[in-house]
């Protein structure tokens, strides 16, 4: 028994040793980070190249090991949804240390390995604190640390001195040459005077090491006598005179220049006319020579034009005019007139035909060009403008082209849908718009008469007959439209923030319709009996959101409407477009001239003299617009109101609320009709 429990007992420890073994060889894994050593890495689902591929990773990204498998690692990456998962990757691929390929190196401080001297370069060393790269940057040599300068060798005028000094360092020896002292010469001394025509010479020497000096003189100038004249000048040969030197004999002589000729006055010796130049001479009074010139011809002297033959617009005219000193004759054409060009018609045009024209000179009768013309009105294919907007709205109106052929450019869509519109009234189907065809399409309506009467919950429908072809036009006015859930806007954020000001809690005013809203909304309905169903906003429940909210407001913050330099100062425009039947379109225009930005919480309509709308107001629009300051911008929309809404005067009015200071504003009171 006892051999029994020791086996049992070293067959425990055993297991609890292989246990310990394989919990540490674990322990090693786990939290173990590696790097990616290749330009892309695939993360597989398995441990198999033919798995689903769950994410790439890029070289030198960091990786948490999650364990290890023969030629496989496995690894956490977050997916697309943030979510920790653990993928496999071939463990060829990974290293302990970031490869130096993909490292964005972590530098410390340079180390330095060996000082530079003025002997020697230096060196120092870095390593990045993330791959082990070592730099290594070479160090310039240190300037030489010299002594003072001794001289070797004293200068003088004979040669130059030197200098030496020695790097305390190294002892490297640097020599300096010193400038060579200059001569200290004495005297000049003349050993030949100098002549007017042989140089002279003379010499100094220095008195300190006896160096010689030459130098020639320059020649002296000559010393002449007085000129002597040998021949003097006349109007027809050059002069000559002479000097000599006094010392040497030397002979200059000089040319005297001629005499200028003494001419008398000029004589004409033939006359000039407008046919030929004249003539004229003079003699000079010393030598006899004789000049003459020429004298340019005179201009004729013409007379008036006279005219020969008068211009037409078929051929040119002429003109002449005479010399009354020669007779020349001088004749100039005269340009054709322009030709008088006047549209006539030849063929009238109708009011479903073109007529004809001619453009022709009143005078020869010349026709430039002949065209046919359209009735005025008539509106072709390739026109474009306000005209072809009208036709392709009445062709719209009538069902024969789609509300978004109305672009103001006559195609071949628009020119399709009046062919049909022609055929279907009996008229010649050529696609042209003439006259006749645009009477047809503008019907002689008579008053609008209402098929479904409008009301706030229900689109309206009225109807008008033309009194010539019996065309009935339908038109629908939309009623208020309610907010449903699902929905985000801004009308839905001023619902939300409404209702939280009204103590409703409904969340955050994020402009989306949710179970909050509605939750709030039914207890702001129960607790003012009144009528609501989940799922909906209508045009009533704002009515009453709107009437509770002004009346519960605090009498500071209800601060009126803004004057001029007010935060908030909300101007209300209101214009009456048309009416149809029982309805009346409203186009409506808020604009802020204040300090600060602010929303749009409603536009209000009130009935009766007096403009109190919390008491039976309406709400037509809640679009929370945002407004900027000092008039940038501006808020703008339509609506329609049936006659049957409310007894007395129309009045309309907006609110807004600041966004800085949370205080709301009402606008200025507009009047309807």
């Amino acid at each position: 028994m006892r051999k029994i429990a020791a086996l049992l007992a070293a067959v425990l420890l055993v297991a609890l040793a292989l246990s310990a073994v394989a919990e540490g060889a674990k322990a090693e894994t786990v939290d173990r980070i590696m790097y990616v050593n290749k330009d892309s890495l695939k993360v597989y689902a398995k441990k198999s190249k033919d798995a689903k591929t769950v994410k790439t990773l890029k070289g030198g990204a960091k990786v948490t090991i999650e364990d290890e498998y023969d030629n496989w690692f496995g690894i956490y990456y977050n997916d697309k949804k943030g979510n920790e998962k653990v993928g496999y990757v071939q463990s060829k691929y990974l290293t302990d240390k970031m490869p130096q390929k993909y490292c964005k190196h972590s530098w410390p401080d340079w180390t330095t390995t060996r000082s530079a001297t003025c002997a020697q370069k230096g060196e120092r060393t870095r390593t990045c604190t993330k791959c082990g790269k070592v730099e290594t940057e070479e160090l310039k040599k240190l300037a030489h640390t010299y002594g003072d300068w001794v001289v070797q060798r004293e200068t003088t005028c004979a040669e130059p001195g030197l200098k030496t000094r020695t790097c305390t360092v190294c002892g490297h020896v640097n020599e300096q040459e010193i400038e060579q002292l200059p001569h200290q010469y004495g005297r000049w001394v003349v050993s030949q005077e100098a002549t007017c025509t042989e140089e002279g010479e003379r010499w100094r020497e220095c008195d300190v090491c006896g160096y010689v000096q030459e130098e020639a003189i320059a020649l002296e100038p000559h010393e002449y006598g007085s000129w002597r004249i040998l021949a003097e000048p006349s109007c027809t040969e050059e002069g000559e005179r002479v000097r000599r030197c006094v010392v040497c004999g030397f002979r200059d002589a000089q040319v005297l220049n001629k005499l200028p000729h003494e001419f008398g006055k000029w004589t004409v010796t033939r006359q000039t006319s407008c046919t030929a130049p004249g003539e004229q001479a003079h003699t000079c009074a010393i030598c006899g020579t004789r000049e003459t010139e020429a004298i340019e011809k005179l201009p004729h002297a013409f007379g008036q034009w006279t005219v020969t033959r008068e211009p037409t617009c078929a051929a040119q005219g002429s003109r002449v005019r005479t010399c009354s000193m020669c007779g020349t004759e001088q004749t100039e054409a005269l340009a054709m007139l322009p030709h008088d060009y006047r549209w006539t018609v030849t063929t009238e045009a109708t009011d479903h035909s073109a007529g004809v024209r001619s453009s022709k000179c009143t005078q020869c009768g010349a026709v430039q060009k002949t065209e046919s013309f359209d009735p005025e009105g008539t509106i072709r294919k390739g026109a474009r403008g306000d005209s072809v907007r009208e036709l392709q709205q009445l062709l719209a109106d009538q069902g024969y082209l789609t509300a978004g052929g109305v672009d103001g450019a006559y195609g071949g869509g628009t020119e399709r849908a009046l062919m049909r519109f022609q055929e279907d009234q009996g008229l010649t189907a050529d696609g042209v718009a003439w006259p006749q065809t645009l009477k047809r399409l503008r019907h002689d309506f008579g008053d609008w008469r209402t098929v479904l009467v409008l009301s706030r919950t229900q689109d309206g429908e009225f109807a008008r007959t033309c009194k010539d072809c019996g065309y009935e036009e339908r038109r629908t006015v939309k009623a208020g439209t309610a907010i449903p859930r699902g929905k985000r806007g801004e009308d839905v954020r001023v619902v939300q923030r409404m209702l939280n000001e009204l103590g409703f809690n409904c969340g955050t005013a994020d402009g989306a319709y949710g179970p909050k809203l509605d939750a709030a909304f039914e207890a702001f309905a129960a607790e003012n009996n009144l009528a609501h169903a989940s799922g909906s906003v209508t045009p009533e429940d704002m009515d009453a959101l709107v009437e509770h909210w002004l009346a519960a407001m605090p009498a500071n913050q209800r601060m009126g409407t803004g004057g001029n330099g007010s935060a908030v100062r909300l101007v209300l425009t209101v214009t009456k477009l048309e009416s149809v039947g029982d309805a009346t379109t409203y186009e409506w225009k808020l604009t802020n001239m204040g300090t600060e930005r602010c929303r749009v919480d409603a536009l209000l309509l009130g009935f009766g003299e007096g403009y109190d709308f919390m008491q039976g107001g309406m709400v037509l629009d809640m679009g929370g617009a945002l407004l900027q300051r000092d008039g940038a911008n501006s808020a703008t929309g339509t609506f329609s109101v049936n006659s049957n809404w409310g007894a007395g005067a129309r009045s309309f009015c907006a609110v807004g609320t600041s966004e800085k200071t949370n205080g709301t504003w009402l606008s200025n009171v507009r009047a309807g009709d």
